[in-house]
């Protein structure tokens, strides 16, 4: 309403406030602010990373502490080497 000078908003049609809406620049947009600060977030080394990814990270890294796989060193193989370590797993049934 601010920005455009609407007196009326609630007589707006539907496709024009679809059309305000897109073209409205986000810092003036409260709407877009809470979006936007509902999709980021930043993490302690000061990155912005979407929420969605910190709760998979978050997620993950607790699998890895309850499985005392934390910050394990991991190291490459040949299938070969994997099937003479663990005979059970080549096993055919």
């Amino acid at each position: 309403m601010r920005t455009y000078g609407v007196s009326q908003p609630l007589e707006v049609r539907w496709p024009r406030f679809l059309r305000l809406l897109a073209y409205l620049p986000p810092e003036e947009s409260i709407f877009m602010r809470i979006i936007k600060h509902q999709q980021i977030e930043y993490t302690e080394d000061g990155k912005a990373v979407s929420r969605d990814k910190i709760d998979r990270v978050k997620a993950r890294d607790n699998l890895r502490k309850e499985h005392g796989r934390d910050r394990r060193p991991r190291q490459k193989m040949s299938l070969d080497t994997f099937l003479e370590n663990n005979p059970s797993t080549g096993a055919v049934t």
